[in-house]
């Protein structure tokens, strides 16, 4: 089966993009060759046509850079590009195809959602998604802060984002570990500096939106900033202090003078941060007039965080934690959909620079501090989430209203037996207000010491909605008469009534017997005609699988 899935870039007015002008010889697409199942491989078709000439294609997959499928084209006004790609749990995979021109050059890209369908009575939700918002009910954020990042995670160009920073976790850090603090000071005679020793940095300036900030008149230096890593990252970090004179001039070249702005910039390359420095650091470069007007450059984070201010301000301190972040490899918590930028976050070091929402100090956002959890877990585990859900509800975001799920099990009985197998069918319901995400669920025996028969995890409840599921289970897995189904087995939500959590079926034999007594079904198994002799005239559900599992399709013929 082939299904053409494509977003076609075809321009009739020339529009120039990335130095190229397009016309109506150029165009791009992204083609799906065979039916997205879980589980199944299909085939990814990029084709491409460029009149100047293409010199490759590249596919990148859930916005990975570090992993690119690239077609070289050769200068062909032509080109195809074709991968072959699979899924094992349920889930929306993000396909961005680029066009690159003679020279190498970017010409144009285009974007495509493939979405897997479970073909099965039962496939998993995304993995990483999971862990993470697992993580996030197991460390006591509030449900209404859990929720709002599955509402981010329901947007695929989102949930690929967040996967992408999740990836990073662990990034490694301990409560013993050092970040070294590199103070660049300039010992050219046509420098001024401000060194941020003990002491030798301006005085912080106090904010009332957060009071913590600064309370008193005190010199932001390295030891202001190694105090606020730790109520930052939750990380009793040490600062190594180191003091590097040099001559700007001599290492990194004649400053420029822009004179639209009147500030000096020098042109510091990478190779000082991979030669000269330990990499995932701070640099903080003292220089601050050149011939008597000022120097400035952009602040950065690359292998080290490199900085052109003092940490006096809370924006200022925020850039420090936002670049070093960039520092650890982290991203911005916002994208790019169709020019709009776009957060998947509520706040946290990587979009403060950009925006402000909570009345705490420069937090970690739920993914920040997924993402930077030390092996020997953070200092302040037992009150951060709390403060942060409160904190972050009375903002604008929230408007002081913590609204609720309450997933619960409203029905549950035995659908259908084989000789080997029992399948019974549950309806999940969320009572609450908001979409309950990744509810796990389990069969087993009450208050028992053995491993569940089954344990399953939906990734959605939509609030006051039912859900059936069918869950089969071989019967030589349940050594008693009974079998109960929990939501929430481990206990892990919150705001939830506890009490619609369990059902059970507590004599299976006798409700199998039941069910038997009332219609015969033969041949079993069967590859052509199967009958079904019914003793009673009520209304029956008839549905058909396979020996691997999978719903067939049947026709009903009925003689009377």
């Amino acid at each position: 089966m082939y299904r053409k899935l494509h977003n076609q870039l075809f321009t009739i007015l020339f529009l120039l993009i990335g130095g190229q002008i397009l016309n109506a010889q150029t165009s791009l697409e992204i083609n799906v060759i065979g039916e997205p199942i879980v589980g199944e491989t299909v085939t990814i078709e990029v084709t491409a046509t460029h009149a100047a000439g293409i010199n490759l294609l590249r596919l990148i997959k859930d916005k990975d850079y570090s992993n690119i499928a690239i077609m070289a084209c050769n200068g062909s006004t032509t080109c195809t590009m074709q991968i072959e790609t699979s899924l094992d749990y349920l889930g929306t995979i993000i396909f961005d195809a680029e066009l690159w021109g003679e020279p190498y050059s970017y010409v144009t890209g285009t974007s495509l959602a493939v979405s897997f369908t479970c073909g099965t009575e039962y496939c998993d939700p995304d993995p990483e998604i999971n862990e993470f918002i697992t993580w996030m009910r197991e460390v006591g954020y509030d449900e209404c802060v859990i929720e709002r990042y599955y509402s981010y995670a329901e947007v695929p160009e989102l949930r690929a984002a967040i996967k992408t920073i999740a990836r990073k976790r662990r990034i490694g850090y301990n409560q013993t570990d050092t970040v070294i603090f590199y103070d660049i000071v300039p010992t050219d005679s046509q420098a001024t500096f401000i060194g941020m020793d003990i002491g030798e940095a301006p005085i912080c300036v106090p904010n009332t939106v957060s009071p913590e900030f600064c309370p008193s008149p005190t010199s932001a230096d390295y030891t202001f900033l190694e105090n606020h890593w730790r109520t930052i990252f939750g990380i009793d970090f040490t600062f190594q202090y180191e003091r590097i004179e040099l001559s700007y001039v001599n290492t990194f070249g004649p400053p420029i003078f822009n004179a639209s702005t009147e500030l000096w910039q020098f042109n510091i390359p990478n190779s000082f941060y991979t030669d000269v420095l330990e990499p995932n650091n701070i640099a903080h470069f003292a220089v601050q007039t050149w011939n008597g007007q000022p120097v400035r450059d952009i602040d950065g984070g690359r292998s080290s965080a490199q900085l052109f201010s003092e940490p006096t301000t809370l924006l200022k301190f925020g850039i420090y934690t936002h670049e070093w972040g960039h520092a650890q490899g982290l991203p911005h918590t916002f994208v790019n959909i169709n020019g709009v930028r776009t957060f998947f976050s509520p706040d946290g070091i990587m979009s403060n620079t950009y925006t402000s929402n909570t009345n705490i100090f420069d937090p970690l956002d739920p993914l920040e501090r997924y993402v930077f959890e030390p092996v020997d877990d953070y200092v302040d585990q037992s009150t951060f989430a709390d403060n942060y859900s409160q904190a972050i509800v009375a903002t604008s975001q929230f408007n002081n209203v913590c609204e609720n799920i309450d997933p619960a099990v409203t029905a549950f009985t035995l659908d259908s037996s084989t000789n080997d197998t029992y399948t019974f069918k549950a309806t999940l319901n969320n009572l609450g207000t908001l979409n309950a995400s990744f509810i796990k669920i389990s069969l087993s025996e009450e208050n028992a010491t053995n491993p569940p028969f089954v344990e399953r995890t939906y990734e959605v409840l939509e609030p006051n909605t039912s859900f059936d599921v069918l869950i089969t289970v071989a019967k030589n897995l349940i050594p008693s008469n009974s079998v109960f189904i929990m939501v929430d087995p481990m206990d892990v939500i919150l705001d939830e009534d506890e009490t619609n959590n369990l059902l059970s079926i507590e004599n299976i034999l006798s409700v199998s017997e039941t069910m038997t007594n009332q219609f015969t079904i033969y041949p079993n198994p069967v590859s052509g005609i199967i009958n079904i002799e019914a003793l009673n005239s009520i209304e029956y559900q008839t549905k058909l699988f396979s020996l691997e599992g999978k719903l067939i399709d049947i026709k009903i013929i009925i003689n009377l």
